[in-house]
């Protein structure tokens, strides 16, 4: 093979990859309910017809690089029903949930840019593992002082007299979060190394397993948390009886 050959092996090989990035694409933004999702979370909303700037405004990033992707992805855009001239608004463009979910994909592959808004939607989809950030700000400094003393005060329940009951229902409201951020706090209390680590479940009941089973009930259904939206109200369930439909 000669390097010509080569070269143009390489470059079909770049062009079937980006063929099958762009469909992919096409399938994922149809799923739109991811932004109910990341709205749900983040604060932030779109208003019905949103400009670039609106868009740039929801992502937390310039308007530069929504800019670029435009003039790179305006075919892929279109598709989804972005105009670049709103005739309500004139040279204002107008996006749709459809485009702003692409857009969320592509940012950071195709134009370089951070966006913990388009992170997360890209999370949603599946298409990328939970964004992570840490910071050592006060204002962050000052939850973790509460987090710590709220582990401080679970120990002192566990071994005291707060009642395992009492315990287990209180943390079945935690929110999961705080619930995941106690769990490493709990554990980043323990010493690895220690000798003696388990010695309060061994003094209660014989063993740890046994000690356990006395503070942890047994797995239920009923106890599963809520993953997925809970079943929509019928006509039975809504006053008068009549359905009301909410305009996105």
């Amino acid at each position: 093979m000669t390097a010509k050959d080569e070269a143009e092996r390489l470059q079909e090989i770049r062009r079937l990859a980006r063929q099958r990035a762009r469909k992919r694409r096409d399938v994922l933004t149809r799923r739109i309910d991811v932004l109910d999702d990341v709205t749900a979370g983040h604060g932030a909303t779109l208003p019905p017809r949103p400009s670039l700037q609106d868009v740039a405004g929801f992502l937390g990033v310039d308007r530069g690089p929504l800019t670029t992707l435009v003039r790179h992805y305006s075919e892929e855009l279109r598709r989804d029903g972005w105009i670049p001239d709103d005739p309500r608004r004139p040279g204002v463009d107008r996006w749709t949930e459809a485009a702003v979910v692409r857009a969320a994909l592509l940012l950071d592959v195709a134009v370089g840019c951070d966006s913990e808004v388009a992170a997360c939607i890209r999370y949603h989809l599946g298409v990328e593992r939970l964004p992570l950030i840490y910071e050592a700000t006060g204002r962050r400094l000052a939850q973790c002082a509460r987090l710590w003393e709220r582990a401080m005060t679970t120990v002192g329940d566990v071994h005291g007299d707060e009642g395992r009951d009492e315990i287990w229902r209180t943390l079945q409201e935690t929110p999961r979060y705080e619930l995941q951020a106690l769990v490493v706090t709990l554990a980043a209390m323990v010493p690895d190394d220690a000798p003696d680590r388990g010695r309060f479940l061994v003094d209660t009941a014989g063993d740890r397993e046994r000690g356990l089973a006395l503070l942890v009930p047994r797995p239920s259904k009923f106890l599963q948390r809520r993953r997925r939206a809970g079943r929509r109200a019928g006509p039975v369930d809504l006053p008068g009886g009549l359905a009301v439909t909410a305009e996105r």
